[in-house]
């Protein structure tokens, strides 16, 4: 599970929520961890894209950002390998070179312990989302299968 987290610029309020995935797909960088750096890095919300905080009532800027919670026994990167151009309504291959490390250790992209706990805690209120997992930790031995379109 991914653990995404929200948070007001104008009151502070936090929201946590849980959301399911399949494989993690990255943002072309010169390494995978520089892609899961991308990853997890946080997104400014605001003027058409401005997220809407009950406690303030409004549409206001706010900080989203995502965290691995839980890993699956197989984590499944996909690099995104194409970019749109929107000035010719094109998109264009990236032949970006990505370097892989032989062990990954994906310690640093996880959700803090607290955090999971908070969001465990909001969840708790909402029953149709699923009850946690455990949460796994560790390293990832690579076996590439390099798929190509």
């Amino acid at each position: 599970e991914l653990l995404c987290t929200l948070r007001c610029e104008r009151c502070g309020r936090v929201v946590h929520t849980r959301e399911p995935f399949c494989d993690v797909s990255l943002e072309l960088a010169p390494s995978l961890e520089e892609s899961l750096k991308l990853f997890v890095s946080a997104e400014r919300l605001d003027h058409d894209n401005a997220w809407y905080c009950c406690a303030c009532d409004a549409y206001v800027p706010a900080q989203k950002s995502v965290a691995l919670a839980s890993l699956p026994t197989l984590l499944t990167f996909q690099l995104k390998r194409f970019a749109f151009n929107t000035a010719t309504r094109r998109r264009r291959k990236l032949r970006q070179r990505v370097t892989f490390p032989h062990v990954l250790s994906v310690k640093a992209f996880q959700a803090a312990d607290d955090d999971i706990s908070s969001a465990d805690e909001d969840i708790s209120s909402a029953p149709s989302m699923p009850a946690h997992q455990s949460q796994g930790r560790g390293a990832f031995k690579f076996k590439c299968t390099p798929l190509h379109a």
